[in-house]
């Protein structure tokens, strides 16, 4: 399933490669997508770099672990390991198709 995320949003993390990840069931925000081999700046000036070959959201929650590591509440997390909380997340092709006046 693919959700139409946008920086801001509220999302609640529901999987992860790690056993017992305390991360799962956490409620996040999604501040920007990070494309594979980028680094970006955490808000504590530190560099956040994804080491993954597919993009991944920074995420920040309190308490939220990036790895086994307290890194200010910031993770990196792959969009199909969470779920939206809020808003309407069909494509806007869908919610126009559904507006068009039955004929």
């Amino acid at each position: 399933m693919s959700h139409q995320f946008k920086p801001g949003d509220l999302a609640l993390v529901i999987a992860s490669p790690r056993k017992d990840n305390p991360n799962v069931g956490r409620c996040v925000e999604l501040l920007c997508l990070v494309m594979p081999g980028e680094t970006v700046p955490m808000p504590s000036g530190h560099g956040l770099r994804n080491v993954s070959d597919r993009s991944a959201w920074m995420c920040y929650a309190p308490g939220l672990l990036l790895g086994d590591l307290d890194a200010g509440g910031i993770d990196l997390i792959l969009p199909e390991r969470l779920s939206p909380l809020r808003g309407n997340f069909e494509p806007d092709q869908q919610k126009a198709k559904e507006a068009e006046p039955c004929a």
